[in-house]
């Protein structure tokens, strides 16, 4: 399996700028590798939270939204499996997430990172969340663990990816 590492330019709250970095890496890798992984919160920008919920409600994204909708169907046209954070909007709650889409535009995994670190604790209340537990997941016979940054200052977290 050929997996690229993509470092590439995103702008703080720009979601149509970061999709294009997305799909156009995408259409350039198509055939070369088979899967694409970007950073964290890659698609609205690492530092696009406001921390105010009113706000950033309307910068986090559902799993479901035109932007990932776009994502899934050029993975799919091209062949090519995609990884990337985002910050995710379920209901009323908003999580550091990081989707895995196959080379068939289905989402194989939605990891919500489960340390607290990816958010300024302190002013946040009970809309700004963690996921529950690491998991792991296989795609074309290879076995993957999603951690996120500070999800690995935590030994139990080491210990329950060593697990997986």
């Amino acid at each position: 399996m050929k997996i690229a590492l993509m470092s590439k330019e995103f702008i703080n709250n720009d979601i149509d700028f970061n999709c294009e970095q997305i799909i156009s890496s995408i259409k350039m890798l198509a055939g070369k590798a088979d899967l694409i992984c970007f950073g964290e919160a890659f698609l609205q920008g690492f530092d696009s939270l406001s921390w105010k919920y009113k706000i950033d409600a309307n910068i986090a994204l559902a799993i479901d939204s035109k932007p990932i909708k776009r994502i899934r169907k050029i993975a799919n046209e091209h062949k090519i499996a995609v990884a990337f954070g985002y910050l995710e909007k379920d209901i009323d709650k908003i999580y550091c997430s990081y989707i895995f889409i196959g080379n068939d535009g289905e989402i194989v995994n939605n990891y919500r990172r489960v340390s607290k670190g990816w958010k300024e604790y302190s002013i946040t209340d009970e809309h700004y969340c963690e996921g529950k537990m690491l998991n792991g997941f296989n795609y074309l016979d290879k076995k993957f663990v999603v951690a996120l940054c500070g999800d690995l200052w935590y030994e139990e977290n080491i210990l329950a990816i060593n697990n997986i």
